[in-house]
């Protein structure tokens, strides 16, 4: 008698069984009592259409009295979850009671779906005992499992005794794992996802324009390391429905049918039937079992991989048959398809299924001039090209970390491939196939991270560089760029203010540490801390030395202009250079530059912005200090008061326009701390000639 005779007798003998102490139960038991038994359990999975499901302490977002129930946790949308019982509320909703993971919590029932029908009594599930020799702990430390993996694994196990749980030792550890999957090019993520999962490395992020640079196209980008760090990391994934990317792949008839491909494929594309194009009628359902049968490929496998690859819809070019210049050729599993430089991914794609065997490399069946060969001859390629090679899992697949040359020959560069494929595998799988014994490889790393590595949460513009760095009319040492985070600053002894000016790439980031700096004697560090809208954070150092007081010499000012150490005020509009000079200094020298640090002529105006350096009277003329002007009036800095200057201001009292810190003191005319209708007036009345500019 076969074994497989045996377990569908158990199985039905345990169904009347069951079936019989329901009904006894039912006699003495109310319904209610029934579905609250701990000993019930059923597998659900999470359905929010994306967003996060708050696991919480009790049934309920709030008790009676209004407190709330404390949040515990979130779950990402699809997570599988174990339901151990059920509770009303006090408003009346049901609330599940769930494991997950190494946790336990509730969550609200209209966020769980259910793949298996009913209840199932966990004393009811036939076993097949894998571990007949030895415990399952015992098993657990055999096989090299980590302490952070046991928990998990063993919640599993309660569920599906009939599990086994294999180690894979990388001998690697997990820095390097991810160091070798962080590489350009290797691990792409789709350019839609949150920032915190897009790289912005090296030639993965144009700071300069705010965009991310594609990968076969825009749709695909670099993945950053956290994310990366998170699908690689084993135990995040510890679960009932992301341990499928775990799953063995061999062909094992008595698991795998017909009618668990078509279970897997429903919904999709592959449900109905076509017309091949040589005449035939294919069904993708018995196409891809009898492609997994025939190549030793579990076809539950092959069939995900489609769906991946291709979408639920299908209208991929690769498989449309209708793509110039490939007409009637189709590349399923994508194989070959990436962009070479001088094709693109989708016609590179075709290429290679339009190719033969040429007498030096294995066709693959090729050319795939029809859907049945292009399937079969996928599952040919996948079979002796990876399951035969030891990537025998989803996640070697996509993540290579075994064999001689780790991290080369990955089948995908998707880096949540591998859990999204796992995820339909499971789909495949009923709750009586579930039951039976299924082997899974889990790689193990040495030096993890002492928890599970979560996802980053962080969105919005990843832009944390800056885009200008200056110290009011100083030099940097060296030469401000973008990517270079510390500087040095040396000022005269005679400079105990400085005015630390800095503009993001990304209007949406903030700039700390700006703003007019107090000077101590010899050095004062001066940190800028630049905060992107998705939270990354990026510093600059300036160190700002104060030359020692050599007491040769020092500036002496007529009294014509005020100075603070900082800034010249009492600037009137259409002062030439050469007169402020020339009245400005008693003893010493000046002269007068833009914002940009050119020098302008004698004969020009100063204006609202411009940098006035004093020289000491000395052999060397050395630079005493450097203040900024602000010239009353002249709020658009061109250095005359016009119907410009009298725009800004009224657009400023209206709302419409914001002024910088110089521009309000050059508007301010008459002290009160803002640019007031009382300003406009005074600007309105000097350009007809019927008043002073003030003072």
């Amino acid at each position: 008698m076969s074994n497989k005779y045996v377990l569908h007798k158990r199985l039905r003998r345990g169904a009347c069984l069951l079936l019989f102490a329901v009904f006894l139960l039912s006699t003495f038991i109310s319904p209610a009592s029934l579905r609250t038994r701990a000993e019930t359990y059923r597998t659900g999975v999470v359905s929010t259409e994306g967003s996060r499901l708050n696991v919480r302490a009790d049934a309920g977002t709030a008790d009676s009295s209004g407190k709330a129930i404390a949040i515990l946790g979130q779950l990402n949308d699809q997570t599988s979850v174990t339901v151990t019982g059920e509770k009303v509320d006090f408003e009346g909703k049901l609330w599940y009671e769930i494991v997950y993971g190494s946790g336990r919590g509730y969550v609200y029932s209209q966020y769980i779906r259910f793949y298996d029908p009913g209840d199932i009594p966990i004393t009811d599930i036939p076993v097949t005992n894998p571990y007949e020799n030895i415990s399952f702990e015992d098993a657990l430390n055999k096989e090299g499992f980590p302490e952070s993996y046991k928990a998990s694994l063993r919640e599993i196990h309660k569920l599906y005794p009939n599990w086994y749980f294999k180690g894979l030792n990388t001998e690697m550890t997990f820095e390097q794992a991810v160091n070798g999957e962080s590489r350009p090019g290797i691990s792409l993520i789709s350019v839609s996802s949150p920032s915190s999962w897009k790289a912005t490395d090296q030639g993965a992020y144009d700071f300069e324009n705010n965009t991310y640079v594609g990968y076969d196209g825009p749709s695909w980008v670099r993945a950053s390391r956290e994310i990366i760090m998170h699908f690689m990391d084993p135990r995040c994934f510890l679960d009932p429905t992301s341990i499928f990317q775990f799953l063995e792949q061999s062909y094992d008839g008595s698991l795998q049918s017909v009618d668990g491909v078509r279970q897997l494929i429903k919904g999709s594309f592959m449900e109905n039937d076509v017309t091949d194009t040589d005449g035939s009628t294919l069904n993708y359902a018995d196409t891809i079992y009898a492609a997994g049968r025939t190549y030793n490929v579990n076809p539950y496998v092959l069939a995900a991989m489609i769906v991946q690859e291709q979408g639920y819809g299908g209208t991929s070019r690769l498989i449309s048959g209708n793509t110039s210049p490939y007409v009637g050729y189709f590349n399923y599993f994508n194989v070959g398809a990436y962009n070479d430089g001088v094709r693109d991914a989708v016609t590179r794609g075709l290429w290679y299924a339009s190719q033969g065997s040429d007498g030096s490399s294995v066709s693959y069946l090729r050319p795939w001039n029809t859907r049945a060969k292009a399937i079969n001859g996928g599952a040919m390629y996948y079979a002796s090209g990876y399951i035969n090679r030891g990537q025998n899992t989803l996640y070697l697949k996509k993540f290579n970390v075994q064999g001689s040359s780790p991290f080369t020959h990955q089948y995908m560069t998707n880096v949540r491939g591998a859990l999204s494929e796992g995820q339909l595998l499971y789909k495949a799988y009923s709750e009586e196939m579930k039951k039976t014994s299924l082997s899974f490889l889990i790689p193990i790393y040495s030096e993890l991270p002492e928890t599970p590595c979560p996802a980053p949460t962080g969105d919005g513009s990843p832009n944390m560089k800056l885009k200008t760095l200056s110290v009011n009319g100083y030099s940097l040492t060296p030469d401000f760029d973008k990517d270079t985070l510390e500087y040095t600053v040396v000022v005269p002894f005679s400079v105990t203010k400085a005015k630390v000016t800095a503009e993001p790439y990304h209007s949406g980031a903030s700039v700390e540490g700006a703003g007019e700096i107090e000077l101590k004697e010899g050095t004062t560090d001066v940190s800028l801390t630049v905060t992107a809208e998705n939270g990354y954070i990026r510093i600059y150092v300036i160190h700002i030395a104060r030359e020692e007081d050599a007491e040769a010499g020092k500036v002496v000012f007529s009294s014509d202009y005020d100075y603070d150490g900082f800034y010249v005020t009492n600037v009137y509009p259409s002062t030439e250079v050469s007169v402020l000079c020339d009245t400005i200094v008693v003893e010493g020298s000046a002269r007068v530059e833009t914002p940009n640090g050119d020098e302008r002529e004698a004969s020009q105006f100063v204006a609202t912005g411009d940098y006035i350096k004093f020289y000491l009277p000395n052999e060397n003329q050395d630079l005493y200090g450097t203040f900024i002007a602000v010239v009353k009036g002249d709020v658009n800095g061109d250095g005359v008061v016009s119907l410009g200057d009298l725009v800004k201001i009224r657009n400023k009292i209206l709302g419409s326009a914001s002024f910088s810190e110089i521009q309000t003191m050059s508007g301010d005319l008459n002290a009160d701390g803002d640019v007031t209708m009382g300003d406009l007036i005074r600007i309105r009345n000097y350009i007809l000639g019927t008043g002073t500019i003030g003072g």
